[in-house]
């Protein structure tokens, strides 16, 4: 059963599906599965078909299973809701997103200062969880032209050590400014969750983090520590945590 649904967890196009002696040489071979979320285990709110029994045999047969995630939208606890309500038999340890990466990384820095975020509330939230002061979430939009005098009244807070930019559906020329100016000064760290160019959506484009950590960056003139797959990041942690060996590990995922 398993065999057969092994092949048809296919999400890549160029993908090969495995015959059974195939799967089952993987299986002997392999100790934890490492499984990227969106376009893999589920699209928007609909599970991919068989990708939770999948997960769940996975876990019976005694493997590590980690859900990798580059989407900081979302708290660990929150997508452990998501996860039970979709089916897939997962818990918080077993989630690994951007946003909890970026608070685990700031924390390992001694990090005392504050955050300016362009991100969402799955960030801020997991910063409030560590005691991470922060500010930048929300909206912040200009009113009138930029050229008017509209400057004026911009005003950096000195406390700021670092910029974190995540993905902030709230995007604007005010963010881009306010993240830009931060990191004129060295000293300040500059941190993305992820550079995804879009996220897996059929019918529309739906701009990913990558578009609005490029903007931070073409603007300010630096490049940030990147979080996300697919960087060492990422992979670096998992092996820190939980003592993985990459010999026997294996990454699902879209792309």
């Amino acid at each position: 059963m398993l065999c057969s649904r092994i092949r048809t967890l296919r999400t890549m196009r160029q993908a090969v599906p495995l015959d059974c002696e195939k799967a089952k040489a993987l299986l002997q071979s392999t100790d934890t599965f490492l499984f990227d979320c969106d376009g893999v285990l589920w699209n928007g709110g609909d599970v991919i078909k068989d990708a939770n029994a999948v997960v769940n045999k996975l876990q019976e047969l005694g493997k590590k299973v980690f859900l990798v995630t580059n989407n900081s939208t979302k708290t660990r606890d929150e997508y452990v809701a998501k996860c039970a309500k979709l089916g897939f038999n997962c818990n918080e340890p077993q989630v690994i997103s951007t946003s909890y990466l970026t608070v685990q990384y700031l924390k390992s820095l001694h990090f005392d200062k504050k955050v300016y975020l362009v991100g969402s509330s799955g960030l801020s939230r997991e910063m409030d969880a560590a005691g991470i002061r922060h500010l930048g979430e929300g909206p912040d939009v200009m009113e009138g032209n930029v050229f008017d005098g509209r400057l004026d009244h911009i005003r950096l807070d000195p406390e700021v050590g670092a910029v974190v930019v995540g993905f902030d559906s709230h995007i604007s020329f005010n963010k881009i400014l306010k993240a830009s100016s931060y990191l004129k000064n060295p000293d300040v760290l500059f941190i993305a969750t992820n550079r995804d160019e879009r996220f897996p959506m059929e019918h529309i484009v739906c701009p990913g983090t990558g578009t609005m950590v490029t903007a931070v960056a073409v603007a300010s003139g630096r490049e940030p520590t990147i979080m996300g797959k697919p960087s060492r990041e990422v992979f670096e942690a998992l092996r820190r945590q939980h003592g993985l060996d990459p010999a026997r590990t294996v990454m699902v995922g879209d792309k």
